[in-house]
């Protein structure tokens, strides 16, 4: 189920007489007060004397448009295709997929392709009235006779033309194939297909093996027969009839004595003859047909009966009994095994008792190899949350650890927490997770799913069924804790409970890879980096609008054991303290002290209510997104250790291009400082240079006594330069470039007046 949305409906209340039956039989109470509804999220409904909601048709508003079950196209029935060659990817298809695949071209049939959803429906319709899976061609031929007659096409050539499109659809469906219902043991047909499909194949194998053995170990005891008859069959009859004509005391010792003549040993003879038994034993079986299915009674009579291939044993404790089948049933594929490696080496004449006795006592199943462990029929033990979390957790934990590659399903009610007692109310405890235990024992396949996603389901049963350790399945169950079916059906509702966190998908395979991010699939879970999946919003007709995500909250309104833990809100009550839940959970338990937590749900009369729900509620919710939080954390989404490391790179890279640039400016300041102190020296090397070609009298002839060069008037050329380097010195130059107005007039005069005096006239006169 994608993310529902509602349509808008108008909060405005019903009169008495426009309620529905059911809202009549169970009406609500009077909607709380600010006041009450505080007493009633921190106390709860006993202590705030608040009884809760009691509608028996309220759903979360998101899934109202979806009430009619009839009106959600589901991917059930299956169809189970024939195991042969077909690969891992086909083993199972949607009946939409199926039906579409087997048509004819719509082209030339129009009129099948107008009514491939009725033939659906026919279809569905017609396997869901059965217990068991139905041979797909049968249930095919008879809808598509019902199809016909409820078109009453009135053209003789259409009819005609759709009943051979039909005969061709229902001739391109592979023979042999099954339709499986959605029933509360479909994921248990779903896996025995996974396994047969490992099964088969190796059995197929083995099988052609053990009759080429079978038939050159019968050679080899009838050629011993054959020289055992000739030396006392042959001479019994000489000694009859023939004496007259033959001394049979001689032809004896003639027989006797000739080279090869003699049998094979006793040992070796009834060695043969064991392993021929035992190949021969396994020959005349039919191994392959099902599995053994190891069960605490939970499963009703009818999914028993639709069971009918599997080994059905009833057990207190189910684990313990289900080790005990395993190793019969491997114990006697080794005896094969064993019988199969010996004769290979009797044919070839390499047998050595000595060496091959012992070695062929010590093959079990542990020495088994991938292909060998294929050939051990598929156990299956099923047992409910509640068992194994109780009585059974010690002996599920023991069987997880043992390596034996059995397959555990766990059908549990996702708004349940397993082990809870009858004293437990729905929210009174942290949830146990059963998947996230059987992750903790490392080498054990674990995979959370749903009947609801039957091809993420079916996929890790291939997975597991390919391993050689033990899988722990937690399939999510379509009935609510006391057994009725919520009133969207079991697909929705299942659906549901993927979208609001509260069974969230996941699987972890040991034998993907080496890191945890190869063993670890986050895979088909809506919105995976967001913390409740978005919808559209079911707004009410004042405009008001609704959180547009989809939360545990919401979907606890599908349980009716969760229904004390809400209750409507008054119409006229100020929103200021009251939160949508997704934006409520969110917060920190401190932010949120002071506000009240709600969601949306909707009559069947299509009333839009407003819920308050309870602290307790609210911390069920928030425990369920810790949980959603830490799995995604394993996935790589969102991982705060992602998180931090990318922050510190780019914090290193930040520092790394500050230090670069502040170095590169470093060197630059450098180098102008360098081009600019050359430049000085050069200039006043040739100021210098001019100045010493000059008499100082002629520096101060020209210019008024008011000018800066008046006082070397009477000095020697090094006193006009020693002069002229104070006046030009570099720390002054910068004292007086930072203060241009103040000392910037002074060297332009300066400046100004020696190169008039130093100029080229100058030198040429002074010259």
């Amino acid at each position: 189920m994608k993310t529902m949305s509602a349509k808008k409906t108008e909060t405005t209340p019903r009169s008495e007489s426009s309620q529905t039956g059911s809202e009549r039989m169970f009406p609500a109470r009077p909607a709380a007060t600010l006041t009450e509804l505080r007493r009633f999220h921190l106390q709860g409904p006993a202590e705030a004397g608040l009884g809760g909601w009691e509608h028996r048709d309220l759903l979360p508003a998101l899934l109202h448009p979806y009430r009619d079950p009839e009106t959600v196209r589901t991917d059930y029935p299956l169809f189970l295709a024939p195991l042969g060659d077909e690969s891992e990817s086909s083993l199972a298809v949607s009946l939409s997929d199926l039906l579409q695949q087997a048509a004819p071209p719509a082209e030339s049939a129009r009129v099948l392709h107008d009514n491939l959803l009725r033939l659906e429906r026919m279809v569905r319709h017609i396997v869901e009235a059965t217990e068991s899976p139905q041979d797909a061609r049968g249930v095919l031929e008879k809808a598509a006779d019902g199809l016909v007659e409820e078109l009453h096409l009135t053209s003789k050539e259409q009819e005609d033309q759709l009943r051979e499109d039909l005969k061709t659809l229902v001739a391109a469906v592979p023979a042999g194939g099954r339709l499986v219902p959605f029933r509360e043991e479909a994921p248990l047909h779903l896996l025995e297909q996974a396994a047969r499909s490992r099964l088969l194949p190796a059995v197929a194998s083995l099988l052609g093996e053990v009759q080429v053995l079978a038939e050159k170990i019968r050679s080899l005891l009838d050629m011993d027969r054959m020289k055992r008859g000739e030396l006392e069959g042959g001479i019994a009859a000489v000694q009859g009839e023939g004496s007259r004509f033959v001394n049979a005391k001689a032809l004896s010792g003639v027989l006797r004595s000739r080279k090869g003549g003699t049998g094979m040993t006793p040992e070796r003879r009834e060695r043969l003859e064991s392993l021929f038994r035992t190949l021969d034993d396994y020959l005349h079986r039919v191994p392959g047909e099902g599995g053994i299915l190891v069960h605490d009674g939970s499963l009703t009579e009818a999914a028993l009966r639709a069971l009918g291939r599997w080994t059905q044993v009833k057990a207190d404790d189910p684990c313990a009994a289900a080790v005990e089948r395993f190793d019969e049933a491997a114990e006697e594929t080794a005896k094969v095994l064993r019988a199969v490696q010996a004769a290979r080496l009797e044919v070839e004449g390499l047998y050595d008792p000595a060496r091959h006795d012992a070695q062929l006592a010590r093959l079990d199943w542990e020495s088994f190899r991938r292909e060998e462990l294929y050939l051990i029929p598929p156990v299956v033990v099923l047992a409910s949350a509640d068992v194994m979390a109780g009585k059974a957790l010690a002996s599920l934990s023991r069987l997880l650890r043992s390596g034996r590659p059995i397959q555990v399903v766990v059908p549990v009610w996702p708004a349940h927490s397993p082990g809870m007692t009858e004293t437990d109310g729905p929210a009174d405890a942290y949830r146990l997770e059963p998947g996230y235990l059987g992750m903790s024992h490392r080498q054990v396949l674990v995979q959370q799913t749903s009947a609801a996603r039957p091809f993420h389901m079916l996929e890790g049963f291939v997975q597991a069924t390919a391993a050689t350790h033990a899988a722990l399945h937690v399939v999510a169950r379509g009935t609510s804790l006391d057994g009725t079916a919520p009133p969207v059906g079991a697909w929705l509702a299942m659906g549901a409970a993927v979208d609001g966190r509260a069974h969230p998908l996941f699987r972890y395979n040991p034998e993907a890879g080496d890191t945890l991010a190869e063993r670890f699939d986050f895979s088909g879970n809506p919105d995976p980096e967001a913390d409740w999946p978005a919808g559209e919003s079911a707004g009410g007709g004042d405009g008001e609008t609704d959180s547009p995500r989809f939360t545990f909250a919401d979907f606890a309104l599908l349980e009716p054991a969760f229904m004390t833990q809400f209750v409507e809100v008054a119409g006229d009550l100020p929103q200021d303290d009251l939160l949508p839940a997704d934006e409520y959970l969110g917060l920190s338990l401190e932010e949120a002290a002071e506000k009240i937590p709600f969601v949306w749900g909707m009559t069947g009369a299509g009333n839009r209510v407003q819920l308050a729900m309870t602290r307790r509620m609210a911390l069920a919710a928030r425990d369920r997104l810790d949980f959603w939080r830490t799995l995604r954390e394993l996935a790589g989404v969102r991982n705060e250790y992602a998180r931090r490391a990318a922050e510190q790179a780019r914090e290193e890279a930040e520092a790394a291009a500050r230090a670069e640039r502040e170095d590169l400016e470093r060197r630059h300041a450098e180098e102008v400082e360098q081009i600019r102190a050359q430049a000085a020296d050069e200039t006043l090397s040739r100021l210098t240079a001019a100045l010493m070609e000059v008499d100082p009298n002629e520096l101060v002839s020209l210019p008024p006594s008011s000018s800066p060069l008046a006082a070397f008037a009477g000095k020697s050329v090094d006193e006009v330069a020693a002069g002229l380097l104070e006046i030009l010195d570099l720390d002054k130059l910068d004292t007086e470039r930072e203060t241009p107005a103040k000392g910037g007039e002074k060297v332009d005069e300066v400046a100004s007046e020696l190169l008039g005096l130093i100029g080229p006239d100058s030198l040429e006169e002074n010259a």
